[in-house]
């Protein structure tokens, strides 16, 4: 049925073919006013405007003849007059559905048609399919590991439409030509910055500092390539980055500190302190990061004591003495107060 009705749509499809013009026109318009509208209702704009064209076509039409769609009419009509606006609507909502799919198929298949390429040139032709390989996939609002790996393909498609409108384009227009070049070429590589630098805040809540580095770097080499990267964001990316590391090393040397275990504490304190000096940050405060290499001293004071006393009560008097002897130097050594009423009363038990 829809096939038979397309064929009888010549005069709604040039009608709609006019309007759709006209609201294209009227969204150029608009865009230069308030902005460009969100990259994720882009892609169902242009088949809206195809599908709204194509109906208001038809309305406008049948006025035109005489004979305007009956269910358009009041409400309020009687029954055969609902019934006839039920045939109406029967008979030119196919007409207006088919010709707004024809036009729709049409339009979002004009890159591969040859008709179209011939008409607008194969210039333009490369420089939209370029356009549209910059555009930054549709997933990328909830899947910034696949979106990034999408763009990487994206981008070298988008190279090679840009070259190959470059190569096609006259040199009396080789300027204009050159300056859309750029600026897709920056619509690309700014789209790809921005994934790459969402996949490194993902990476960034969980403390992985290698890769969220790899995805800092990626994002530098699509600025060198001329992309734009807010700084604002970089080091807000950043802060999070390290912020969140520092305290996932903090909480670990907290753990080493409590089992006295001193070298993995000082570990992870060095590995914060690394950071801080690097990033020109104070994520944690010097004075904790000391407190908390001071425990994990006198934790390790403690568990040589419990040597010692294990070793009075073994029947090791010398042994006893000489553990003795080796946390008091310890204890000097690392700045920490030295328990001598506990280390007479080890020494003196029986």
């Amino acid at each position: 049925y829809i096939f038979n009705e397309v064929i009888h749509c010549d005069c709604v499809t040039t009608t709609s073919m006019s309007l759709i013009i006209l609201i294209s026109a009227f969204c150029g318009t608009v865009r230069g006013v308030f902005g460009s509208p969100p990259i994720w209702l882009r892609p169902l704009l242009r088949p809206l405007i195809v599908i709204v064209g194509g109906f208001i076509g038809g309305i406008i039409l049948q006025q035109f003849k005489g004979h305007p769609p009956q269910w358009l009419l009041s409400a309020s009509a009687e029954s055969s007059e609902g019934v006839a606006a039920t045939s109406v609507l029967g008979k030119y909502g196919g007409r207006l559905f088919g010709g707004s799919v024809v036009l729709t198929l049409l339009y979002l298949t004009r890159l591969r048609n040859p008709l179209y390429i011939s008409l607008v040139g194969a210039t333009d032709a490369n420089l939209e399919c370029a356009q549209k390989e910059a555009t930054a996939p549709f997933n990328s609002l909830w899947d910034s590991r696949s979106a990034n790996d999408s763009m990487k393909t994206r981008l070298a498609s988008m190279e090679q439409y840009l070259g190959a409108a470059m190569s096609a384009a006259p040199k009396e227009k080789m300027e204009q030509v050159q300056s859309r070049v750029d600026a897709i070429r920056q619509k690309g590589y700014t789209n790809a910055t921005k994934i790459a630098l969402d996949r490194a805040e993902f990476w960034s809540e969980t403390g992985e500092i290698v890769k969220f580095e790899q995805m800092i770097d990626l994002a530098q080499k699509y600025v060198a390539e001329g992309g734009v990267l807010s700084a604002t964001e970089l080091d807000r990316v950043r802060k999070k980055a390290y912020g969140t590391r520092c305290s996932v090393l903090f909480a670990q040397a907290q753990t080493f500190s409590n089992t006295g275990d001193v070298s993995q504490c000082q570990r992870a304190i060095s590995g914060i302190k690394n950071i801080q000096s690097r990033v020109n940050g104070q994520f944690v405060a010097v004075t904790k990061l000391d407190d908390v290499v001071q425990r994990a001293h006198q934790h390790h004071v403690s568990h040589m004591f419990n040597e010692a006393r294990k070793a009075k009560h073994a029947g090791s008097r010398k042994q006893c003495k000489l553990l003795i002897e080796q946390s008091r130097e310890y204890c000097a050594i690392h700045n920490v107060p030295f328990d001598d009423e506990t280390a007479t009363q080890i020494i003196s038990s029986t």
